[in-house]
């Protein structure tokens, strides 16, 4: 962290504008010391009412919520995800699907499982849950491969996130790294404008909203000393006028633990009148994590493929489908025994009574 604040003050050193390795090479020292992230919290998605009053109570989610609780090792991309959450089942046959879903992974595995209910009940934990095991990356479920896919962006890695950007391509719209994206834009020479503005760091950068474009722009305010995302505007150029297309807003508090951690973070689409927004009850860093940590318990009675063996449940009383079908398969057959000898009886004793 020393390594840090000498950069940062060597930033704001004299009246030149602060130099983009500089600030490159901030955002690296500070992905070097990342801790452990621990967070809590509620996404709504929707349109939004009123464009001055950008609440979670204005936002017209249609009964969709989503509450998490995640552990994110930035460096490793270790995770434990829980998500509870109740959404429209477009094509179902209900209108609302709930779901109750924990997904992880460490060095060797991931697990993921899930139960789902109809309605907007969420499952209790007698409903059975599936699950999976996954020894590769090729092979991961689909919360898994989502969640290292956008680096956690639906699951709360929203601009504010320390050391994290939302960025922005015809391809792709997901949470990198600062340090990464910034050197990419040095790299590529996509920086339009770089200054200070109030103590931060403003860039503006193009990006390939549209591929083939360079009318399309990111600017954000960076926070050297946090490695932060404190605001962020993507605007078209068009006619000397800027149209803006997504705008991120954070608000910060401080922490039990006397840090600066996001409150909320909203990411507002003025075009369609569409808004995702992120509560944050609790934001935690941890340090130290026993990796654990980022394993998954599978409930009692978790029925998963058939192609996890038995000796992958070592943390988790799961049975195979195969074993679940065996087991109906003996009950079956015993019951169809049961049933010859309870027919071979009443034969038995209908010819005794038969004969003269």
């Amino acid at each position: 962290m020393f390594f840090s604040l000498v950069m940062v003050v060597s930033v704001f050193a004299g009246d030149s504008p602060p130099s983009i390795q500089h600030i490159i090479q901030i955002s690296k020292d500070h992905a070097k010391q990342a801790k452990v992230l621990r967070w809590e919290c509620s996404r709504k998605d929707g349109k939004y009412l009123d464009e001055g009053q950008l609440t979670l109570e204005a936002l017209d989610s249609q009964g969709s919520v989503t509450n998490l609780e995640v552990l994110l090792d930035p460096i490793s991309l270790k995770y434990n995800v829980h998500r509870i959450a109740t959404g429209q089942w477009i094509g179902g046959t209900n209108d609302y699907l709930s779901v109750d879903v924990q997904y992880g992974g460490d060095d060797t595995t991931h697990r993921e499982w899930i139960r789902e209910k109809e309605g907007r009940d969420i499952p209790s934990n007698t409903t059975v849950a599936r699950g999976k095991i996954s020894n590769n990356l090729s092979d991961l479920g689909q919360d898994a491969q989502r969640f290292l896919s956008l680096k956690g962006f639906l699951e709360g890695n929203m601009p504010g996130v320390p050391g994290f950007i939302l960025a922005h391509t015809y391809s792709y719209y997901g949470m990198e790294r600062i340090c990464d994206v910034f050197e990419r834009w040095e790299k590529e020479k996509r920086i339009d404008s770089l200054k200070v503005v109030d103590g931060k760091i403003e860039i503006t950068a193009r990006v390939d909203i549209v591929q083939g474009s360079s009318d399309f722009f990111l600017r954000v305010i960076y926070d050297p000393a946090t490695d932060t995302i404190e605001h962020g505007t993507v605007f078209s150029r068009f006619q000397g006028k800027e149209h803006v297309m997504d705008i991120h807003e954070v608000t910060f508090r401080v922490n039990e633990q006397g840090l600066r951690v996001p409150e909320t973070s909203k990411i507002i689409m003025p075009l369609d009148k569409r808004a995702i927004i992120v509560s944050y009850d609790s934001f935690r860093f941890e340090e130290n994590l026993p990796n654990e940590s980022f394993q998954v318990v599978f409930p009692e009675g978790t029925i998963t493929g058939e192609c996890c063996e038995a000796s992958n449940f070592d943390n988790g009383r799961a049975i195979t489908e195969s074993m679940y079908g065996n087991a109906i398969r003996n009950v079956l057959i015993l019951a169809g025994m049961g049933i010859c000898v309870i027919l071979f009886v009443f034969c038995r004793i209908v010819c005794r009574k038969m004969k003269p």
